[in-house]
């Protein structure tokens, strides 16, 4: 009875053992996705840095022209009409700009939440890998300690059965040396 429990015990063990394998190995397939995703998002963010950088630089620009365009209606009065029309232009090319890099910046923000959130996600991923891998040596120690108890009951029960085979052919030379005991005092009562 101990040995069925223990045999029972054991592939217990060995099918929680592959549930924790296959486990694993899907939170490892997820966490790969969620790299992937990460590093997607990461690639996202730098190609609008650089955006949001072009944008800054050509804003710059902008910004010296309506300088110089505001220098150069002081000292050209003249051309007031037509140097203001330029300015009007600028502005609203440099107010375009500026709710492009709000919008920019809107974009930039949420990419950031998002690679955040993809961040603790992942973070929560690989402990529970951990989880799984610490389980799963534990489930592997198990099956190691009960395979080591089988094979020390396996050669308890050899030892057993030999001496209980010793046990019977002593029984059976004592019966033996009985039988002719008996054969021989019959003898000499037949003799007597």
């Amino acid at each position: 009875q101990q040995l069925a429990r223990l045999q029972l015990g054991l592939e217990t063990t060995h099918d929680n053992y592959n549930v924790m394998a296959r486990a694993r190995q899907q939170i490892e397939e997820d966490l790969e996705v969620v790299n992937e995703t990460l590093e997607h998002r990461k690639t996202e963010v730098t190609e609008q840095t650089k955006k949001l950088e072009r944008c800054q630089h050509e804003l710059d620009l902008l910004n010296a022209t309506l300088k110089q365009l505001d220098a150069y209606n002081e000292q050209m009065k003249s051309e007031i009409a037509v140097t203001r029309r330029a300015t009007y232009k600028a502005e609203e090319a440099v107010t375009d700009m500026e709710k492009n890099k709000l919008k920019q910046d809107l974009y930039i923000d949420s990419i950031n939440e998002a690679i955040k959130s993809l961040q603790e996600q992942a973070a929560l991923f690989e402990a529970q890998l951990l989880s799984q891998k610490q389980e799963t040596k534990s489930a592997h120690d198990t099956l190691a300690e009960a395979a080591k108890e089988m094979e020390s009951i396996n050669f308890e029960k050899k030892q057993l059965m030999q001496q209980w085979q010793g046990s019977l052919l002593a029984m059976a030379r004592r019966d033996e040396a009985l039988k002719a005991t008996e054969d021989a005092l019959g003898q000499l009562r037949e003799r007597e």
